[in-house]
């Protein structure tokens, strides 16, 4: 129903209760809500922007092996680094994204890599592999 409602796609869009059926989905651990309610906190849709339960909730999809929440944590750290200043963890998620998303992630980090020095690559490299 919240997706429904988040896209309107056969009925009215209603982002309030959009959000609000993402955290009742969400708190019974269906991944998938739990990423597309951290991408509503991330933009303040149905409510005020939270990034910290963005991440949250970004982090509890990943850790149950939802690729695009760990890119979705990788684009937050990278968009708000003085919200969240570990750049490491940031190139960590989107290598892990690209591990563990099936072909669909392949190739995303590459922009990213330029920013980092050889040291920092390696130390995301080592931590994608921990999480």
């Amino acid at each position: 129903m919240g997706y429904i409602l988040a896209t309107g796609d056969g009925a009215p869009v209603d982002l309030v209760r959009a959000r609000a059926f993402y955290e009742v989905a969400a708190a019974h651990g269906t991944d998938w809500a739990q990423r597309d309610l951290g991408d509503m906190l991330e933009l303040g849709e149905g409510g005020p922007v939270d990034l910290t339960r963005a991440r949250y909730y970004f982090g509890l999809a990943a850790g149950q092996g939802n690729a695009m929440a760990g890119q979705d944590i990788a684009d937050l750290i990278w968009a708000n680094p003085t919200v969240f200043p570990d750049r490491v963890e940031a190139l960590a998620w989107c290598f892990w994204a690209e591990a563990t998303g099936g072909g669909d992630f392949t190739g995303a980090c590459l922009p990213q890599i330029p920013g980092y020095s050889d040291d920092e690559v390696a130390a995301a490299r080592s931590r994608a592999a921990t999480l």
